[in-house]
C-alpha cells in the first residue's frame, strides 16, 4: 500500500520535487540531503477491530500512513518561507489523497491529523496522517 501511495502523490501532487517511501520516521528525517520540497511516506501504525464472526475471524484492519512533508529554504532564519510552503503543500496533498481509495479492498482515505515534527533552521519537518481500512477474513 505504501508504494501505491507514493505513486498516486508522485502523479497527483506535482509541487513535490521527490517522493520516497520509507521505513520509518528516522529514515525520513535522514533524508533531508534530497531534493526540496519532499514527501516521505511510511505505515504509522495498524489497529484491528474486535473479531466479528462465530468460528473464523472477520476483523476491520485500520492502516495509518504518514506522509512526512520536509521543506527547505537556504538562509531562512524564522521559518516563514518554509512555513508558508508547507500550508500550501499540506493543501494539495489533501486535494488529491483526500477520499481516494487506494484499492477496492481499501476504504477511501481519511485524514488523521498532521503535526509539527521539527522546525530546524532552514528545514521544516511536518507529519500528516492519512487513515484507510479493509476487513480481514480468514474461515
Amino acid at each position: 500500500m505504501r508504494d501505491d501511495i507514493v505513486t498516486y502523490v508522485t502523479a497527483q501532487c506535482p509541487s513535490f520535487r521527490e517522493v520516497k517511501g520509507v521505513a520509518d520516521l528516522a529514515s525520513a528525517l535522514s533524508q533531508k540531503g534530497g531534493k526540496k520540497p519532499g514527501a516521505y511516506v511510511f505505515l504509522l501504525r495498524t489497529a484491528a477491530g474486535p473479531n466479528k464472526a462465530d468460528n473464523r475471524v472477520r476483523q476491520q484492519i485500520t492502516s495509518s500512513y504518514a506522509i512526512l512533508i520536509v521543506t527547505r529554504h537556504a538562509n531562512e532564519k524564522t521559518g516563514a518561507k518554509t512555513s508558508n510552503e508547507n500550508d500550501d503543500l499540506i493543501k494539495e496533498l489533501e486535494s488529491k489523497l483526500l477520499g481516494w481509495q487506494p484499492a477496492s479492498n481499501y476504504t477511501a482515505m481519511e485524514l488523521g491529523g498532521g503535526a509539527l515534527v521539527a522546525l530546524q533552521r532552514e528545514f521544516h519537518v511536518w507529519q500528516e496522517v492519512y487513515i484507510t481500512k479493509r476487513q480481514a477474513t480468514q474461515i
